[in-house]
């Protein structure tokens, strides 16, 4: 049985770490609430925004709450005086993904520019124009210095982190790209899309091919009913789940693609689409439409 935390009103769309039994929930209320793994009925508004809170990314050196919103804003928190430090509608339509890369953070929205931020001045440094269409997911890998962008062009493109150039892209799925993940062996990269296909790419035809449209696909999944929201690998890189449209999280052994189980209703899940996915240790925490936020204990084989 997961642990749930109480206390949502509406939709809870995002999720982030804190600390290593804390995180932070972004939900359809415009609030980020700050919870405890250890103590489920105690959450703790942080910061609110003008709409809905598609994605939250906390940066503990300078503790600084940032959040997306639904009408394109990027909100600037300071968590230890609570003031506001920017709120800059940078983005059409939603913000629907961030990442933070040492002293910059990125942010993704629904009229595909992907734009670079300085953390400590809270301010733009430069936008790339990828697509027309929205970026719906954003992942880093550190040792390749690349971002990988999930779009609803059906793209995925690997962005250079420093220079802000495309590397390569091509098209992932036969709908919108909303998940993405490097897969811990440094050599793939995981991508979910609104077909409900899990895949694994080759990024060494990716990089052998330049600015080109080709990659290899190694692993084409069916791995749920409909659109896949989100993908999270563990701590220890050999376990991975996924969160879907169709109320369920799945379990993955990422050395070979193999399915470990399925977490649903049957097992007093989510009754709506599960949005997102974190890792905290050996639990792993998902949020959805339910209003729900649960924990699922799994052990310290994750």
């Amino acid at each position: 049985m997961p642990v749930s935390f109480v206390g949502h009103q509406a939709s809870v769309y995002s999720i982030c770490a804190f600390d290593e039994h804390r995180f932070i929930a972004g939900d359809g209320d415009a609030r980020a609430v700050l919870w405890d793994v250890h103590e489920p009925e105690r959450g703790r508004l942080l910061a609110t925004a003008e709409a809905h809170v598609f994605c939250v990314e906390y940066l503990p050196e300078w503790r600084r709450l940032v959040m997306g919103t639904m009408y394109g804003g990027v909100h600037w928190v300071d968590l230890g005086t609570g003031a506001a430090l920017a709120d800059v509608r940078q983005h059409d339509k939603g913000v629907f993904a961030i990442q933070r890369v040492g002293q910059r953070l990125y942010t993704g929205g629904g009229a595909g520019k992907l734009t670079a931020w300085d953390i400590s001045t809270c301010r733009t440094i430069e936008s790339l124009h990828l697509t027309n269409r929205s970026i719906r997911s954003l992942a880093y890998a550190p040792e390749r210095q690349e971002l990988a962008v999930g779009c609803s062009d059906q793209q995925v493109y690997l962005v250079d982190a420093a220079t802000m150039t495309i590397k390569s892209h091509w098209q992932a799925h036969s709908n919108s790209v909303f998940a993405v993940a490097y897969h811990p062996d440094g050599m793939h990269l995981l991508t979910g899309g609104r077909d409900a296909l899990l895949r694994s790419w080759s990024l060494a035809d990716a990089d052998a091919h330049g600015t080109g449209t080709h990659s290899t696909l190694i692993q084409d999944l069916p791995a749920h009913w409909y659109t896949i929201n989100s993908i999270a690998v563990s701590g220890n890189g050999q376990h991975m789940a996924t969160a879907s449209r169709d109320k369920t999280i799945r379990l993955w052994r990422t050395e070979d693609y193999a399915l470990l189980g399925t977490l649903d209703l049957t097992r007093s899940g989510h009754t709506h689409s599960v949005n997102a996915l974190l890792w905290l240790g050996g639990t792993l925490i998902s949020v959805g439409d339910d209003r729900r936020v649960l924990g699922w204990q799994l052990g310290t084989d994750y």
